[in-house]
């Protein structure tokens, strides 16, 4: 498993804005993750902090609650 794969967040570098608004993740998250161009991601703001949560991931936590929920 990867350092990136545990639920504890993990200090994994920095990144700069571009003038487009655009930021890089870093290529050992990338690597880590198995991230592919053109993945998307939910984009959430939380007391100040960025949060990046792949869409498919997203979709995953949606249906376990709709179970929870429809129990």
């Amino acid at each position: 498993m990867s350092k990136f794969n545990s639920v504890c967040p993990k200090f994994a570098g920095t990144t700069t804005l571009g003038e487009r608004g655009q930021i890089v993740i870093p290529k050992e998250i990338r690597q880590a993750l198995k991230l592919q161009d053109g993945q998307k991601f939910i984009v959430a703001v939380h007391n100040g902090a960025i949060i990046l949560v792949l869409e498919k991931q997203m979709q995953k936590i949606f249906s376990h609650l709709t179970k929870i929920l429809n129990k």
